[in-house]
């Protein structure tokens, strides 16, 4: 659909690095520097319930989307715009409540909320638009090519097993250790972008593309082929989903590879790069206290987009969030 409504605004000047499609648009500010716009809407209804999340958590998760965005691109987010439609339920208290929850990650990331908009709306509306800079050209995800490895940042599938326990009315009656509860629910509600571990990795060079990860990683390792023009072979069994994840999974009868693959919202970095590039990545994110797992390596798109399992290699098709579905 975005493809459709916007195939005659992809004529760019040369000012207009990356449009149109990726995480975020590049232009040129000058002959050092570039900026980074990023956008997501929250909707209520469709992207969230009141009656599952706080005020400020409300807050946290809008600001997040458009932070990680910015991350996911290569820069460092500077200053934010934020626009949001009220409707007549919703008092002062909470209002002031949902912009303490974006001051305070906000403060975090020492991004600046220069402006924005207010206006009534049937339901809560909040548009974010978050402005970044990056010294040289953007990461995109159209650099990965056919010998390069692919690795992810963290763990996969917590959010998407806190969304499950969120929604399950028999959630509290699993016997889900109480920490592992509210970690998983803390990793839907309140993601934090990884910035930190991509200025690590944009300063060790050797990245060839790189995403984050909101509606699933299914889909971002068909967004990041698609734009490549490559395939990719994913090995199931080296997914980094942990005990808490894999646990609840267990308990809702769900599968922690469906969570992993299609839960989204994890907010972690999906990135390619040269296999010789690997080894000093991940010690230097280690250093910062951030896991980075491979888990596939680059084909060429001849090869499709695979995914081995226990029972044979299958096309990994894109799934995750929709926002038209």
């Amino acid at each position: 659909m975005i493809k459709l409504l916007t195939e005659k605004m992809r004529e760019y000047n040369d000012s207009v690095l990356v449009g149109i499609g990726d995480d975020a648009a590049a232009v040129t500010i000058n002959k050092d520097s570039n900026l980074l716009a990023a956008s997501d809407m929250f909707v209520e209804g469709s992207h969230f319930l009141l009656s599952k999340l706080s005020p400020r958590q409300l807050g946290h998760k809008a600001l997040a989307a458009s932070i990680s965005d910015i991350a996911a691109m290569g820069g460092i987010p500077r200053f934010a715009l934020i626009s949001a439609g009220w409707p007549p339920y919703i008092d002062l208290d909470f209002t002031q409540e949902v912009y303490r929850g974006l001051q305070a990650l906000a403060a975090c990331f020492e991004v600046q909320v220069i402006g924005g908009d207010t206006v009534k709306s049937p339901q809560i509306i909040l548009d974010i638009t978050v402005l970044g800079e990056v010294k040289g050209a953007p990461v995109t995800r159209g650099g990965a090519r056919p010998g390069d490895l692919i690795a992810v940042t963290g763990r996969l599938g917590a959010s998407g097993a806190g969304f499950n326990l969120l929604k399950s009315p028999a959630a509290n009656s699993l016997l889900i250790p109480p920490g592992a509860r509210e970690s998983l629910i803390k990793a839907h509600l309140e993601p934090y972008p990884q910035v930190e571990a991509a200025a690590v990795l944009r300063k060790g060079g050797g990245l060839g593309a790189m995403i984050d990860i909101s509606d699933g990683l299914a889909s971002e390792i068909n967004h990041i082929c698609k734009a490549s023009g490559t395939g990719v072979l994913i090995y199931a069994d080296k997914l980094p989903v942990d005990r808490e994840t894999r646990g609840a999974a267990r308990l809702l009868k769900l599968s922690w590879l469906d969570l992993a693959l299609y839960g989204g919202e994890d907010y972690e970095l999906l990135v390619t790069m040269a296999k010789a590039d690997f080894t000093r990545a991940k010690e230097a994110l280690m250093h910062k206290g951030i896991k980075l797992t491979e888990i596939g390596e680059i084909l060429p798109a001849t090869e499709g987009v695979l995914i081995q399992k226990e029972d044979g290699v299958f096309p990994l098709t894109a799934g995750g969030f929709n926002h038209f579905r």
